[in-house]
């Protein structure tokens, strides 16, 4: 049997591994297959850190916004209770010391608070397990 007549497949003869794909072929799905769904895991990932990164740029704007508004609103009340002093009969120094003794408490108020939150950023819980655990050897 010459090579032309195998490489081409010979008719008269029937191979019963040929309608099966060799080992090597599997492997090369199988490779194929796992590039696919690598590719489409891929895909999926940059389409939800896309969307992620508009979701915080989002947030970070509506912060301040609201921040923007949240002042406004403080700038009016503070201005409304300075007309309510002034009205009632005091001097406008009255007024505007009443105002920064509440913008000062105010500021005290949220100072407390900070150093509250900020003790939770010391990783207490963690550093003690930390501590306790014994060391090799």
């Amino acid at each position: 049997m010459n090579q032309a007549s195998t490489a081409a497949g010979d008719p008269g003869r029937s191979d019963p591994g040929a309608s099966e794909p060799g080992p090597l072929a599997e492997a090369g799905e199988l490779v194929s297959l796992l590039r696919e769904t690598a590719g489409r895991y891929a895909d999926l990932f940059t389409a939800e850190l896309r969307l992620a990164g508009l979701s915080v740029s989002m947030m970070l704007t509506s912060g301040v916004l609201l921040a923007v508004f949240v002042t406004g609103a403080w700038a009016l009340l503070c201005a409304a209770l300075a007309v309510g002093v002034w009205t009632a009969g005091f001097s406008l120094a009255a007024c505007l010391l009443v105002l920064a003794i509440i913008n000062i408490m105010a500021a005290l108020a949220a100072v407390m608070a900070l150093r509250a939150l900020s003790r939770r950023l010391t990783f207490s819980a963690t550093r003690r397990s930390l501590e306790t655990q014994p060391g090799p050897g």
